[in-house]
């Protein structure tokens, strides 16, 4: 079953004003998951185990079963510029997204029959669309092709939000093509 799917985060986008940081964003997320799998207890910045070192790391949206067995995690980007901000970069992001990628892959002993996401939410033509191919993230996910383009409600106060696509990377698959030595 996919837990995190094109039409779920399109409803969730067009259906709200534009948030205005990451958290709303991930709220709104949960909650969308829990409304449409009222069975799965669904947690928000939830630790867990991570690494050979036995340390535990952060993950955004953690979802379990009935029987607390984790189904489900998802990390999320949202990088979304209002006006005089579009200038800002968003490279930390985009390095970030990639090291969430290769986290939830490396997750795949311990957590086998998890599904492992990562969304990024934007509205930076650079992310999704940048002919510049100098770091991973440009190489393999800033095509347009990958990305789904949505609208937010229009309302008064966001005029300036405009172009916004997101990018939905099932970290299972993806974190293999990701190097080993990757860092952020």
């Amino acid at each position: 079953m996919s837990y995190i799917t094109k039409d779920l985060l399109t409803e969730i986008i067009e259906e709200n004003i534009p948030f205005l940081n990451e958290y709303e964003f991930q709220f709104a997320v949960a909650m969308a998951i829990k409304e449409h799998n009222p069975d799965l207890k669904v947690k928000i910045e939830q630790n867990i185990y991570c690494d050979k070192e036995q340390e535990n790391c952060r993950c955004d949206i953690v979802a379990l079963n009935k029987n607390e067995e984790e189904v489900l995690f998802v990390e999320l980007k949202y990088v979304i510029t209002f006006g005089a901000q579009s200038d800002k970069t968003s490279m930390g992001a985009r390095m970030s997204f990639v090291s969430d990628i290769k986290r939830l892959y490396d997750l795949k002993d311990k957590y086998p029959l998890a599904e492992k996401y990562c969304v990024f939410v934007t509205n930076k033509k650079a992310v999704f669309d940048n002919t510049i191919k100098c770091n991973y993230f440009n190489e393999n996910y800033a095509k347009k092709e990958l990305w789904t383009p949505v609208s937010f409600s229009k309302s008064k106060n966001f005029q300036n939000v405009d172009n916004v696509h997101f990018l939905i990377i099932n970290a299972k698959e993806a974190g293999a093509d990701i190097p080993d030595d990757y860092k952020y």
